[in-house]
């Protein structure tokens, strides 16, 4: 006999995690399949190694995380769990180095410190950006910045056009950093975080982005301080399973069933009984028709699949090294600028570095690997850049090289590294993983920070694509819905999924 959910959640992103447990708490009965995505770090040599950085912008600036924090309840178990970085973030160029504290003042500060002959140019720029960030932060507060699909959502978005009309141009960073020279350093600063913070591959931000973006970055960043290698959504999986989600870990999808234009069923590996919804959210980090079976193939659904497509991703790179080499002073997390700056005959130039830090933890073969103990000799540098997809072909003949260069420039910010390098490894490479028989699907770190590229203009620069799917009953729920807002389009899209979702099934619950 088949089991019956009002909603039933494919996927792990922590989109799709929210809605569930915002749905859940609103009353409804949820199961959340992860098929095999929550998964965040990878073992190797009996240690545990994170599979991508993990940056968490501040969260009382937000409205939408606000209000999905409210809503469970998390507003004091949050509090005790996170503590800010200081520095929120350390910024490495050739000639300058900075820390990005999380108090304005400070911060002002600190830059005038770094560059004293545009300290009054930075201090308009960062009283702009900040007084821009708060106007955007009132829009996001009223509506959701989701691209329409129905007519009523169509009606509704062009009574926001005129409010937002100023954010969709492109960012021009020159207007903002006025009487600073173009040459100046702050420009790079300014431009190269975009690619961590956001899931948009652009050269050209729009406004709404940008500011969006970069005032996360300026106002610091947090960690939860007892997990920082899992981060955030790890956090929220734990909050839908206790507001009530069934949540099925290591689950992955066999077959979906289809009635028309309609899902009926799906069926999990090594379970019998079948999982029947009256709507389903997709949250999957692979495309969703390779969900689908053959059949279920329709042409409409695989054009919205391709409305945004994944162009780019991090390319990761897991140092254990010695605590004794990290230096005094060095802070949680780098934000590295000290490569090539002009391209060179055959070569680009050296993109941005995200440098974090992390405990080095090893299982423990007292528990059969369930618990991790830490090794207070050791630690982990994980350091990102942002690749794209047309590099992965020629990946294998590049890759030495790229090591070479990363460990060239990060040998920069940390002195005599070689000599205590313990292992190097990169979490692309599945293959020098540890073998774990305990039920975990070995996810595809590619696709576990996508950058993605739009077939039409984003509107207003961050949205990519609707909610809406041609099947009825089925939500996409995902980083792909609002890329240009990274962590925070994911709560806001959260958070539209569970509320449109909740006025569509309206008639159709209260007749139950």
């Amino acid at each position: 006999m088949p089991q019956h959910f009002d909603i039933a959640v494919i996927g792990a992103e922590p989109a799709a995690v929210i809605a569930a447990a915002l749905l859940c708490k609103r009353g409804r009965r949820v199961i959340l399949i992860d098929n095999g995505e929550d998964v965040s770090t990878y073992g190797r040599n009996n240690y545990r190694l994170p599979l991508a950085p993990i940056l968490t912008p501040q969260i009382e600036n937000s409205a939408a995380m606000h209000k999905v924090h409210e809503e469970l309840g998390l507003g004091p178990e949050l509090r005790a769990h996170i503590r800010q970085l200081s520095p929120g973030l350390q910024t490495v160029l050739p000639h300058h180095r900075f820390n990005i504290y999380n108090d304005p003042q400070t911060l002002k500060t600190e830059l005038s410190r770094e560059f004293p002959k545009a300290a009054d140019a930075i201090e308009n720029f960062l009283n702009r950006l900040f007084a821009a960030d708060n106007d955007l932060n009132n829009i996001l507060r009223q509506y959701f910045p989701i691209k329409p699909k129905t007519l009523s959502e169509r009606w509704r978005w062009r009574s926001w056009q005129q409010l937002t009309a100023a954010f969709a141009r492109p960012f021009e960073p020159q207007q903002w950093l006025t009487d600073i020279a173009l040459d100046h350093p702050l420009y790079d600063v300014l431009q190269s975080p975009l690619s961590f913070f956001g899931y948009l591959a652009t050269d050209r931000p729009s406004t709404f982005q940008a500011i969006r973006l970069l005032a996360r970055y300026f106002r610091g960043l947090i960690e939860l301080h007892d997990q920082p290698e899992y981060g955030l959504p790890a956090f929220l999986m734990r909050v839908a399973k206790r507001v009530g989600v069934e949540v099925r870990h290591h689950a992955t999808i066999v077959n979906i069933g289809l009635k028309k234009r309609y899902l009926h069923h799906l069926d999990i590996a090594n379970d019998k009984q079948t999982i029947t919804a009256d709507y389903f959210i997709n949250g999957t980090l692979a495309p969703f028709t390779e969900l689908l079976p053959a059949t279920a193939q329709h042409p409409r659904f695989t054009l919205e699949e391709q409305l945004v497509r994944p162009v780019g991703s991090l390319l990761v790179t897991n140092l254990l090294v010695d605590r004794a080499v990290i230096p005094c002073g060095m802070g949680q997390v780098l934000f590295v600028l000290n490569g090539r700056r002009q391209a060179r005959k055959g070569d680009d130039i050296d993109p941005p570095m995200l440098l974090q830090r992390f405990t080095a933890l090893q299982r423990d073969p007292k528990t059969n690997n369930r618990k991790a103990i830490i090794d207070d000799k050791r630690e982990v540098l994980s350091i990102a850049i942002p690749v794209r997809t047309t590099d992965f072909a020629h990946l294998p003949d590049r890759l030495a090289n790229m090591k070479l260069q990363i460990l060239e420039r990060v040998g920069r910010v940390v002195p005599f590294l070689q000599r205590y390098i313990c292992d190097m490894s990169l979490p692309t490479d599945t293959a020098s993983w540890d073998i774990e028989d305990n039920g975990t699907r070995r996810v595809d770190p590619w696709r576990l920070h996508p950058l993605y590229e739009t077939t039409n203009s984003p509107l207003l620069g961050i949205s990519a694509r609707s909610p809406r799917t041609f099947f009825k009953n089925l939500w996409h729920c995902s980083h792909a819905v609002l890329p240009g807002l990274g962590i925070e389009g994911d709560y806001i899209t959260g958070l539209a999924v569970s509320e449109n979702l909740l006025v569509e099934a309206y008639r159709k619950w209260r007749k139950i």
